[in-house]
């Protein structure tokens, strides 16, 4: 029985990313890279003889999620235009040069 060419074709190699190359992708520095790998929030990867490595594609679908995901801390305190920043704003401040008796917000009076 003759071999047909389509047999002895090797498949399409993964374009595989290091540790460096991938922290370059996201914009971060390897440390920080590692550190989303302890925190378990670092886009899925393998150990190939010893290394970590990235796959691209999956690395590029891995971004498009984390754009494509609703995020529940979208909102930081303090930024103007959110519903947080009018909180901030509506809560009272003393002046400088004054201090609060501890207590409620609504039974603070200056001293």
């Amino acid at each position: 029985m003759p071999v047909t060419r389509s047999a002895l074709e090797t498949p399409l190699l993964r374009r595989l990313l290091t540790l460096n190359e991938t922290a370059e992708a996201l914009r971060k520095k390897p440390s920080q890279l590692r550190w989303m790998i302890q925190r378990r929030t670092a886009p899925p990867h393998a150990k190939i003889g010893g290394r970590l490595m990235w796959d691209a594609d999956q690395l590029a679908a891995w971004l498009d999620t984390q754009f494509s995901s609703p995020r529940s801390n979208q909102s930081v305190v303090g930024l103007p235009g959110t519903a947080a920043a009018a909180q901030v704003d509506a809560s009272p401040r003393p002046a400088k040069n004054e201090r609060l008796v501890s207590g409620s917000p609504a039974d603070q009076v200056p001293i």
